[in-house]
């Protein structure tokens, strides 16, 4: 059953997926999901079925891995690089003056935001989970996330308005 998995996996996720979990996914729904709702008459026709199966779960996990966009490799950045700053806005090698222009800045964004955006905003940079946001907001994980992207994208206008003029 190795083999089917190492066949159909692609090789874009040899360094991502182990064949060895694939196998354990395998038989993990098979025996959980599976195993009372077939009667087997041979090892041929049971093991026809987990070679049909892991070569089914092979191809959704290179579905799942190749096709969506969150996912893309292109997109990953290395911890080390000098993009990550884990302080989150401040820079500690902005001197006094840029950090206050900077502090200034994110206040002028966050002023043009309505009262949920600016509240969401400040728990999401405070590392709140979406979940635990909404349950807070007593609303639904997804309305939470349009508040933020809408928020990003009002913040992203109004840059580019200020550097524009």
């Amino acid at each position: 059953m190795l083999y089917v998995i190492r066949l159909h996996l692609d090789d874009r996720l040899r360094s991502i997926l182990d064949s060895a979990d694939l196998l354990q996914d395998v038989f993990m729904e098979f025996f959980v999901r599976r195993a009372r709702e077939f009667g087997f008459q041979s090892e041929g026709e049971l093991l026809t079925y987990l070679l049909k199966l892991a070569r089914s779960r092979t191809l959704d996990a290179n579905r799942k891995h190749l096709d969506a966009k969150k996912r893309d490799r292109s997109r990953e950045v290395p911890l080390d690089s000098p993009c990550i700053n884990p302080e989150g806005l401040v820079v500690p090698s902005l001197s006094a003056e840029e950090q206050v222009l900077l502090e200034e800045a994110e206040k002028e964004l966050l002023a043009r935001l309505g009262r949920k955006q600016r509240r969401a905003v400040r728990w999401r940079d405070r590392g709140y989970p979406l979940e635990q946001m909404a349950r807070q907001m007593d609303l639904s994980a997804r309305t939470v996330q349009r508040l933020l992207q809408r928020a990003r994208d009002r913040c992203a206008e109004g840059s580019e308005a200020s550097s524009a003029g």
